[in-house]
């Protein structure tokens, strides 16, 4: 029962930052439903 009413705890260690990838060199395109994150060629990422 007290695993039931335990309280969660979240840190952002936690958390995964999504990276996308895409085909080209140079490119680096914001997606526009979720700011501050881009679509990056391999060489962005790497950077």
């Amino acid at each position: 029962m007290r695993d039931l009413t335990e309280e969660t705890r979240l840190s952002k260690n936690d958390l995964i930052y999504p990276l996308f990838a895409r085909f080209g060199e140079g490119v680096r395109n914001e997606i526009a439903s979720m700011p501050n994150v881009f679509q990056l060629s391999i060489d962005e990422l790497v950077k």
